[in-house]
C-alpha cells in the first residue's frame, strides 16, 4: 500500500467514525446529577434604635428631692458595628418641657447616661452601642423647687445614632 492509499483509507475511516458518533443514539448520564448554586448577599453596617419614652408623671416643686425616672430604648446593629448616640436639646430648647394652650411655663429637666446623674446625655456626651439587642437607659431628673404653673408638660427630644 503506497502512501496515498494509505492517507485516503485513513480519512475514510475517520470520516465513517464520525459518521456513526453523528447517528448513534445518546447515552443518558446516570440519575441523580448535581450542579451547585452560588447564592450571595451583601450586608452593609446598619443601626436602628426604638422610640421611648420618659414620663416624669406627677412633679411635685415642694418634694425635698430631685424627681428621677428612667426609662429605656433598644438599639440594634448588624454585627461588630458600633453606633455612637447623641440626644439633642430637644424641641423647646435647653430641656425645657413647655405647657399647654397659652402657658408659657417652661418645666426644665436634664437626661443623663447614668444612674447617679453625673454624665449629661447630650450632643457631645455621647454613649456606644455595639452589635444586637443593646438596651439602652436615659435617667431623667426634675430639680425641686421649679414653681410653674398646674398643667401638663412635654418636650421631644431627638435621638441620633451614627455608625
Amino acid at each position: 500500500m503506497n502512501r496515498r492509499s494509505l492517507t485516503v483509507l485513513v480519512s475514510a475511516a475517520a470520516g465513517i467514525a464520525a459518521l456513526a458518533f453523528a447517528v448513534a443514539p445518546a447515552r443518558a448520564l446516570p440519575s441523580p446529577q448535581t450542579s451547585t448554586i452560588t447564592v450571595t448577599a451583601q450586608v452593609a453596617k446598619s443601626c436602628s434604635m426604638s422610640n421611648g419614652t420618659l414620663d416624669f408623671a406627677a412633679y411635685d416643686p415642694n418634694a425635698p428631692a430631685p424627681r428621677d425616672v428612667p426609662t429605656t430604648f433598644n438599639v440594634n446593629c448588624t454585627k461588630g458595628t458600633t453606633g455612637t448616640i447623641s440626644l439633642d436639646a430637644g424641641a423647646n430648647g435647653g430641656r425645657n418641657m413647655k405647657g399647654t394652650g397659652a402657658n408659657t411655663d417652661l418645666l426644665k429637666y436634664e437626661l443623663y447616661s447614668d444612674a447617679g446623674h453625673t454624665s449629661v446625655w447630650d450632643a457631645t456626651n455621647t454613649k456606644t452601642a455595639t452589635g444586637p439587642g443593646v438596651t439602652m437607659t436615659i435617667f431623667g431628673r426634675i430639680q425641686p423647687g421649679l414653681f410653674v404653673s398646674a398643667d401638663s408638660y412635654s418636650d421631644s427630644v431627638t435621638a441620633t445614632i451614627t455608625f
